[in-house]
């Protein structure tokens, strides 16, 4: 028993000692003939050390030891990092090897080899300009030759500010040229899909112009870049600056980033998600600052910060494309699975970096980073498409919107020229009827009743005028006009006009003029007056009892030889709430349905004056409390002028004697004829009368006196403008002088003076009618 138990004893020492010498010799590549490709790390030790010296004869063999994991990849370390490894030929043929390191950013890649007495050393790293590579490549390539049965030892000095990861192969020429064809097919296949997505979408971004593609190309263009930098491909443009290739690879990177962060906020439309597109905002302000210091900061700085930006950036873009695809953002979907499978790839290459997933190839890695890439590329391109569709759609809608809003605001122009001119027949022959009465023998009740009605007529024909304009305000089609007149003169008018209604109220009415109001200036007089008299009417109307004040101020401008004119109507009335406020200036409001039965009103002049001052380039607005009365105020800007060099006022024209005129009025309603017929007899005219375009064109063949004609428009028959037309082609062919036609209609709109001014008309008078008008009138066209 004894002796069996000295045979296991020295059986065990002996496999000991067998194992140990396997061991040693497995250190020892042997190599028989070239390997196709061979990774050298199961032969490699290493020794990484702050203190280790930086030449290879202070080199204690020692302290190398054996890797812990099959692939180089310790992340960022300070210190250089020695590899040592051991080759011997064993053919009787010289064996001619290629050494590549497989990852071209490291900074300094130093080899020795040590055969016998001899040591021989070869620098290389993207340190140094690419010229000074032994062998044209993007990978560090060396030529190595071994000789029939010689052994070598072999040193690789590293040092690097990135990613200490450094894959070793040793390979024949024909592995190294297969490879080499593998990888470029790769390259060509990743670099051809980028490029086409590239041009395409910069094609359509110049040629369509959505902006949404400003940034993708922008995206796709530095995506480009990071990975032909990261490959050692860009070095070639830039052989002499290795720096700027050192530092050109983190910029391309954070430009990634940051277009990334500027693409999701066109993509996702964040501008309509106020907390979500400031977090956009600031994280793109950050990256920007960031991608800025790295051309001043140390590129170890570069290198530690770059991956946790790029885990921070895609998971932020990811959550927020979450957030916008739950908020009902049907495209957000692509966003979110072209940014998903890049963040796991682009996360994988991160970590990898860092010596995190060590086990992991790092040409795996960086080819996963590709196909990401790629990905996230065709579904970004895959998503743009269709959110260019549904822009395309949501743009045809609105534009559907617009023309079915243009077509209804046309059926209801038309609607409203329409009833205008049907309501304005009528009221021409109550107002011009009543006008005629007042100037009759009438008792005090008499007089008392025509006045209620013309009154009551005045105040329907102000409701269609105030639906009128406010149809050309919505419908853009308001003109204003800009014209030399007299400020003073204007206000005066008006708070004289008002001065009668304040006075059946027992109202005072007061006017403080500016001290420097300026007398004439550059403007729309008419649309200036319709806004203070609105505001002057709505004060003496919500007003029971107190005063009403008119206060002027001039307030200075920035454009020179301009002013800005502040109106203030200031009443003591039953003032407003802030609520009431709020809606006070909207179409059809005002402060509730009580104020309406109470006070009256359609609840448009406020609307009206507030997009007529809008108009004008002024504001308006209001100063009240509930029971403590109201300011109105409007700020109209000026332009100052000098005197006109003819009065521009009606009443201000050449006084010419008009009776005895000749004038022929063409009029088919009985009681219109009446109303101008005693109109014109009040300026001493008798005029012709006719009722059809047709027997207006005998009667002026047969009364060669007539000097100017009133033609209404819409007449049974041949109507007023063709009977203008016809007109207009007899003068012109009988070498007659031109006959002034002054259009006399219902119609108010601008398209009707238009279309009356291209049938060869001179003017337009808009019924009802009104005395001073029809005399300004006759006498601009009757002037000598």
């Amino acid at each position: 028993m004894k002796h069996v138990r000295h045979g296991y004893f020295l059986t065990c020492l002996l496999l000991v000692l067998c194992a140990g010498k396997a061991l040693s010799a497995s250190h020892v590549l042997s190599l028989n003939e070239v390997p196709a490709r061979l990774e050298l790390e199961p032969w490699v030790t290493y020794t990484c050390d702050a203190n280790a010296p930086q030449q290879l004869a202070g080199i204690d063999k020692s302290t190398f030891r054996k890797l812990p994991l099959p692939h180089i990849s310790f992340g960022f370390l300070k210190e250089a990092c020695w590899f040592r490894w051991e080759m011997q030929n064993d053919s009787n043929a010289t064996q001619r090897l290629l050494f590549t390191v497989d990852y071209p950013v490291l900074d300094h890649v130093d080899l020795y080899e040590r055969s016998g007495a001899t040591t021989r050393k070869w620098v290389m790293g993207d340190a140094l300009p690419f010229k000074q590579r032994k062998i044209d490549s993007r990978n560090f390539v060396l030529p190595l030759t071994l000789e029939p049965g010689q052994h070598a030892t072999y040193f690789l000095r590293i040092k690097s500010t990135g990613s200490m990861t450094v894959p070793l192969y040793i390979s024949n020429r024909d592995g190294f040229i297969g490879m080499h064809e593998q990888h470029e097919w790769w390259l060509g296949a990743f670099y051809g899909i980028s490029l086409g997505l590239l041009f395409y979408h910069g094609f359509l971004w110049v040629v369509i112009r959505e902006k949404i593609y400003r940034f993708y190309v922008l995206h796709l263009g530095a995506s480009l870049a990071y990975m032909a930098t990261l490959q050692g491909l860009a070095f070639r443009i830039w052989p002499d600056s290795p720096e700027w290739n050192n530092r050109s690879n983190y910029l391309a990177g954070y430009l990634v980033l940051l277009t990334g962060v500027l693409f999701a906020r066109d993509y996702l439309n964040t501008r309509n998600w106020k907390h979500g597109d400031r977090f956009l905002l600031a994280l793109a302000s950050l990256l920007a600052s960031a991608f800025i210091a790295q051309i001043f900061l140390p590129a170890r700085i570069m290198y530690l910060s770059m991956a946790g930006m790029v885990i921070a950036t895609m998971l932020s873009l990811l959550v927020t494309g979450l957030v916008r695809w739950k908020h009902g953002l049907s495209d957000a979907r692509h966003f979110v699975l072209a940014w998903g499978l890049f963040m796991m790839m682009a996360v994988l290459f991160s970590l990898k970096t860092y010596g995190i997933f060590a086990t992991i190839p790092v040409l795996a890695t960086v080819n996963i980073l590709q196909l990401g890439m790629i990905l996230q590329q065709v579904l970004l391109s895959l998503g743009m498409a269709g959110r260019l569709t549904t822009l395309k759609r949501e743009k045809i809608q609105r534009e559907q919107e617009i023309l079915r809003e243009r077509a209804e605001n046309d059926a209801k122009g038309d609607f409203l020229a329409k009833m205008s001119h049907e309501i304005r027949t009528p009221m021409n022959a109550v107002l011009g009827l009543t006008h005629l009465l007042k100037d009759s023998r009438l008792d005090t009740t008499q007089r008392e009743q025509v006045n209620m009605l013309h009154s009551a007529g005045q105040s329907l024909l102000e409701l269609i005028n105030d639906i009128l304009d406010y149809s050309r305000i919505n419908a853009g089609k308001l003109e204003l006009e800009k014209t030399v007149f007299n400020l003073p003169a204007l206000f005066s008018d008006c708070v004289s006009m008002f001065a009668v209604n304040a006075g059946q109220k027992s109202l005072s009415l007061a006017y403080e003029p500016a001290d420097n109001l300026p007398v004439w200036v550059l403007g729309d007089p008419v649309r200036l007056r319709q806004v203070v008299s609105n505001l002057l009417n709505n004060a003496i109307k919500f007003t029971s009892k107190g005063h009403i004040h008119v206060r002027l101020q001039l307030q200075p401008s920035a454009i020179p030889d301009h002013v800005n004119l502040l109106v203030e109507v200031e009443d003591t009335g039953i003032g407003l709430t802030p609520e009431e406020i709020r809606s006070l200036f909207q179409a059809f409001q005002q402060a509730d349905v009580s104020t309406t039965r109470k006070y009256g009103g359609s609840g448009l002049g406020l609307a009206i004056s507030r997009q007529l001052a809008e108009l004008m380039g002024g504001t308006i607005g209001v100063r009240s409390q509930p029971g403590a009365g109201s300011t109105f105020w409007v700020r109209i800007p000026l332009e100052l002028s000098g005197a006109p060099a003819q009065p521009v006022d009606g009443t201000s024209l050449r006084q010419e004697n008009l009776k005895g005129r000749h004038l022929l009025v063409v009029e088919d309603n009985p009681v219109n004829q009446l109303v101008i017929t005693g109109l014109l007899r009040k300026l001493g005219i008798t005029p012709l009368l006719c009722q059809d375009g047709e027997k207006s064109l005998e009667l002026l063949r047969q009364h060669p006196e007539v000097e100017l004609v009133l033609m209404d428009c819409e007449m049974p028959g041949m109507d007023g403008y063709e009977a203008t037309r016809q007109l207009r082609l007899r003068e012109a062919r009988e070498g007659l002088p031109h006959l002034p036609v002054v259009a006399l209609t219902a119609h108010a709109m601008a398209s009707h003076r238009e279309r009356c001014l291209e049938a060869g008309m001179d003017d337009h008078l808009t019924k009802p009618v009104v005395l001073d008008d029809l005399a300004n009138i006759l006498k601009r066209h009757l002037a000598d």
